[in-house]
């Protein structure tokens, strides 16, 4: 990795945009690299510009398509731009070249639960919780559950049964359960 990404990452990782994005147009200038269009797409989406987060994520995946986090940056764009088909479709590249990023699996299990796809996102979900537990955060799919619960009562109760097998601290979910399976 040449010196002007690395640097480039100096200045992201201390928040300094301005300097990070010198950085990584130099590194381009001397070396056209997947890492130097990555670190762009970072400040592009720190800066909430989803349209040249998007480009720069894909100039990336261009020059490496079997760079994951290419992939997986990509899919935090186009999830935030609404486009959770899209989204998933990032992800799901993202674990087929990383089987152990378990930030691609929870993100998949967000994508496919807001498609609907309700045994999938558990799968994703239960796969993101082997890799790292103490990471997961369990919050959005109980809501998720929550909301589905009055419109499908079974894909509701699937969500609780998966999320009490991670956790079975989840005391209040065995009443959630019950409300929806009585």
């Amino acid at each position: 990795m040449q010196l002007n990404v690395l640097l480039g990452q100096f200045f992201l990782d201390n928040e300094d945009y301005q300097n990070a994005v010198a950085a990584f147009l130099q590194a381009l200038k001397l070396d056209r690299s997947a890492e130097a269009y990555s670190g762009l797409a970072t400040v592009a989406l720190m800066q909430r510009d989803l349209e040249k987060a998007e480009a720069y994520c894909r100039a990336a995946i261009e020059i490496d398509p079997s760079r994951p986090s290419s992939h997986h940056e990509l899919g935090i764009v186009m999830a935030q731009q609404g486009f959770c088909s899209s989204a998933a479709d990032c992800f799901q590249a993202t674990v087929e070249l990383d089987p152990v990023f378990s930030d691609a699996h929870h993100n998949l299990a967000v994508m496919l639960l807001e498609l609907g796809r309700v045994t999938e996102a558990v799968q994703s979900l239960e796969v993101a919780f082997r890799l790292e537990p103490q990471r997961l955060n369990l919050h959005y799919f109980i809501e998720k559950a929550d909301a589905i619960a009055e419109k499908d009562v079974a894909e509701a109760a699937e969500i609780y049964r998966a999320v009490m097998k991670l956790d079975p601290q989840q005391a209040k979910l065995h009443q959630r359960l019950s409300d929806v399976h009585p």
